[in-house]
């Protein structure tokens, strides 16, 4: 919602400058619905195998990039083969395509490189060898050597994969969320996966991390077992005066 009011407060303020009369959103005037229970769609590790296991070649490939980067699927769907840096180990964001057409990254923080795994670059150089080449050299075209719509890879690629394997159905950004999930819960901050997904706010990162059932039992159990208990009762002689 805040994302419509800036965009929106944009459109204003642009109109404002064209010489159209125009107010400002006074934002801190709006009355926020309250904030629900809703958790976005996201995948967990089995299911992400499962996936990929029922995937054909050419979107194996595809959803593995997802799994493995957290780009954004119209990021995916823009990558060339000049942006993967085999040698450097990292993929150039450059674009990002929306139905067929190139277009610019969502922002200039989103056009960082991310880093190039080294299980992701032994899934792409096969995948070259059988990639059926095109003019622009797009990894992911359709026949008219353009960038699939994300809207049909979601409908006839993913869908039916979800269907078969009885995940409610979701779009290609539960990938992502996936992506920030998986990193904080290998045990690394969330300023960590908010690099990873190129965020320009921690709190937008915060969104997308799910952590796995049971993990903050087995956090709590390491904490306990890190604490010396029984330096109470060894201690207890001491000080007890002051404890009544």
């Amino acid at each position: 919602m805040l994302n419509i009011l800036s965009t929106l407060s944009s459109m204003l303020a642009t109109a404002k400058n064209w010489g159209y009369s125009s107010g400002e959103i006074a934002i801190r005037k709006l009355v926020l619905p309250e904030r629900n229970v809703h958790v976005p769609p996201h995948f967990t590790r089995s299911q992400v195998e499962s996936i990929l296991s029922l995937a054909n070649e050419l979107w194996r490939a595809f959803f593995i990039v997802l799994a493995l980067t957290g780009l954004r699927a119209g990021e995916a769907l823009g990558l060339q083969w000049p942006d993967i840096d085999f040698h450097h180990k990292c993929i150039h964001v450059r674009r990002s395509a929306w139905y067929g057409k190139a277009q610019s990254t969502k922002s200039k923080a989103s056009a960082a490189p991310v880093t190039l795994p080294d299980a992701l670059a032994s899934v792409l150089r096969p995948y070259h060898s059988i990639w059926t080449a095109n003019p622009e050299g797009w990894l992911f075209a359709t026949r008219n050597n353009r960038p699939p719509s994300s809207n049909n890879v979601v409908e006839y690629r993913l869908w039916p994969i979800l269907d078969a394997l009885d995940i409610p159905r979701c779009g290609l950004h539960a990938f992502r969320h996936s992506v920030a999930s998986f990193i904080v819960d290998a045990g690394y901050s969330p300023e960590v996966a908010k690099q990873q997904l190129r965020h320009t706010d921690a709190r937008t990162t915060l969104n997308y991390i799910h952590l796995r059932g049971g993990i903050t039992e087995q956090a709590m159990a390491d904490v306990s077992n890190s604490l010396k208990l029984d330096a109470v009762g060894r201690e207890q002689g001491k000080g007890s005066q002051y404890i009544q």
